[in-house]
């Protein structure tokens, strides 16, 4: 599978369980994870739970369960998919990814307190202004009206949607201590950071 750095590739990643006689089961725990490589899972339907998406995920009546895959950083990613009772049946898939051909514009997403800068090359700058202010930076991937932020802090992650020039993120628990969730609007010709 290929993939470019910066991009959720939508239904990228689907399994499916099924019984003996080939019928998809619904309701089947599956768990989705990134092996090896550098790369952000989502859930289908563009629906974060709290940047730990897609852990515990069940597959739908059909017995399939989906997952967007977006690239962090060029070259090869392993993502490894098991299953309540399926021992023995797990799924391992392969992405090569490449690094985009031509970058972008930043676009500049502004808070109340703090702003994004995301820059064509998949990475972002996060900063916070005022007393206390704060920076830092990471990789991020689009697509699918989502998007998945890997802070430089390995252990915080965003997830959220884009709507227009509307950008909402929720954090993960790691995040959330520091970072409150919250809109963030598209500044048309702001400054480039």
């Amino acid at each position: 599978m290929q993939g470019v750095v910066g991009r959720l590739h939508c239904d990228s990643l689907v399994v499916q369980v099924t019984n003996a006689d080939g019928t998809g089961v619904g309701r089947v725990g599956v768990n989705w994870v990134i092996l090896s490589g550098h790369g952000e899972l989502w859930g289908r339907g563009g629906s974060p739970t709290n940047g730990d998406f897609p852990r515990g995920a069940r597959t739908e009546s059909d017995g399939k369960a989906w997952a967007y895959f977006g690239p962090t950083a060029p070259g090869t990613t392993m993502v490894g998919v098991t299953g309540d009772g399926l021992e023995g049946q797990d799924v391992t898939f392969t992405i090569e990814a490449a690094a985009p051909s031509t970058p972008a514009e930043p676009a500049i997403y502004g808070g109340r307190h703090s702003r994004y800068v995301l820059r064509g090359d998949g990475t972002f700058a996060y900063e916070v202004a005022g007393v206390g202010a704060y920076a830092t930076s990471g990789a991020y991937a689009t697509g699918c009206g989502g998007i998945s932020l890997t802070f430089a802090d390995p252990e915080w992650k965003a997830k959220g949607t884009l709507n227009g020039d509307r950008m909402t993120l929720w954090y993960n628990a790691a995040a959330a201590l520091d970072i409150l969730n919250e809109d963030y609007l598209l500044i048309p010709g702001g400054p480039c950071a």
